[in-house]
């Protein structure tokens, strides 16, 4: 029996590794930039250099991340995800504004699920 880890095993931490710069370019601030690593290390509860040292082996602690999975409002599995559910899960905020802008515009809403343009009201 060998020690060695598996593909799955590689390739999952190779994504837990690449969650913070996820993050970063999925997950903006409230004015619409990226996040810094030192905000996404206070958001952890913890230092830039943990962050950096995550980012290099793939092995955060348990606290940290699940700290920044709350600040984020991510599940639980986000860190482990494949890309596809990652990015679904990262751009749930968005498709939320979304619908709810489109909800305030009933023609717009329509139109937008029809694929045709809103007509304006006059």
């Amino acid at each position: 029996m060998s020690a060695r880890p598996t593909g799955h095993e590689v390739e999952q931490t190779e994504r837990v590794r690449q969650r913070p710069d996820f993050i970063r370019e999925n997950r903006r601030r409230p004015d619409g930039k990226r996040y810094s690593p030192g905000e996404l290390a206070t958001a952890a509860g913890t230092s830039r250099q943990w962050l950096s040292e995550w980012r290099r082996s793939g092995l955060p602690g348990l606290e940290h991340t699940d700290r920044l999975r709350r600040f984020f409002g991510l599940t639980p599995g986000f860190f482990t995800a494949d890309e596809h559910e990652a990015l679904y899960e990262a751009r749930q905020p968005v498709l939320q504004a979304l619908k709810a802008r489109a909800t305030r515009c009933p023609g717009c809403a329509r139109a937008a699920w029809s694929g045709r343009r809103p007509v304006p009201r006059r």
